[in-house]
């Protein structure tokens, strides 16, 4: 996006925002990576199931009305 904009007042912010994001993932992976304790350990699923979980992928559809 930056290599093809050309008003540069919009480039700069393009820029800009991308280093924020960078220093972000960089501070969450140091805090994460640093601190044993606070990770979140992967647990099997009791039903033997390799999905990864989460609302959207284990809900239900409801049934259609006829």
């Amino acid at each position: 996006m930056i290599k093809y904009e050309k008003n540069p007042s919009l480039k700069q912010v393009y820029i800009d925002k991308m280093k924020d994001q960078l220093d972000r993932a960089e501070y969450i992976k140091k805090t994460a990576l640093s601190k044993p304790e606070n990770q979140i350990v992967p647990t099997e699923d009791p039903s033997g199931g390799n999905e990864s979980g989460g609302a959207a992928a284990t809900a239900k559809k409801p049934a259609k009305k006829k």
